[in-house]
């Protein structure tokens, strides 16, 4: 991974911890994270967004940003955030809407069965407003943090020509 990668993944992944800082709703926290994980995704690669998409939820739970009651949903965080950002990495030069819309889909999947399925074969118990809001808003966040994710990696790339 060469130096200019580097940076830019240092760069978005400080500015998902600082979003997280703030404690906003999750329907303001949930796409500005997206947004950043597509951007990553599109500016410095598969596996920067990969990076940033496992890091934030743990660095979430270590810095006290969300409740430890989420501590069982981290790995599920995770995979979801991976996935999304796979398989955008995947779609993106085929055309780069669909991308972000097969992508959204398969995080919310990934969400849904693991918390319906996985979760619950394992016995953790979580209460049911959090696996709410780990569902359905998923699905919702991702598709506007694709939105957002496009159009900043537009700018980006006319305004300063990166590539």
């Amino acid at each position: 991974m060469n130096t200019k990668i580097m940076t830019r993944t240092g760069v978005l992944l400080a500015l998902c911890l600082a979003v997280q800082f703030l404690h906003l709703p999750i329907y303001i926290t949930g796409p500005a994270v997206n947004a950043v994980l597509f951007t990553a995704a599109a500016l410095s690669g598969t596996l920067s967004g990969i990076f940033i998409g496992c890091i934030t939820p743990l660095a979430a739970l270590l810095l006290g940003i969300v409740h430890p009651i989420t501590m069982p949903l981290v790995p599920v965080i995770m995979t979801a955030n991976a996935a999304l950002v796979l398989v955008f990495g995947l779609l993106r030069s085929k055309n780069i809407y669909i991308a972000v819309l097969v992508s959204a889909l398969v995080k919310y999947f990934v969400f849904y069965i693991s918390l319906n399925y996985i979760i619950a074969l394992l016995g953790i118990k979580i209460p049911p407003p959090l696996l709410a809001a780990f569902q359905a808003p998923q699905l919702l966040t991702a598709l506007i943090g694709g939105g957002l994710g496009v159009a900043v990696t537009k700018y980006l790339e006319s305004t300063f020509q990166i590539q």
